[in-house]
């Protein structure tokens, strides 16, 4: 009788671990599922941080995240390369 309990929760735990993979990591509005997601601390009070998702139509995407305190620090938003697609405030 235990090792039909031991069997049907190793069944339980087996199909809510491959729910939580095939799921992805995490999700973000506008991304959709994270597969993968990188974070560096690059100056005071700021962080890179860089996302790969899966899209339906593009195949892999990747999101590139700069999140700067631009008022206590002396940080100015430079664009060198590249383009602005949006801004959002939290």
């Amino acid at each position: 009788m235990i090792k039909r309990h031991h069997r049907v929760l190793a069944c339980i735990v087996a199909i809510v671990m491959l729910g939580a993979c095939l799921s992805g990591f995490s999700y973000a509005p506008g991304l959709g599922n994270i597969y993968h997601e990188a974070s560096w601390d690059i100056f005071d009070g700021t962080t890179y941080t860089s996302y790969v998702t899966e899209h339906s139509t593009h195949g892999i995407e990747r999101a590139y995240v700069v999140e700067a305190d631009v008022v206590n620090t002396k940080l100015t938003p430079i664009i060198v390369t590249g383009e602005v697609h949006s801004t959002q405030t939290v």
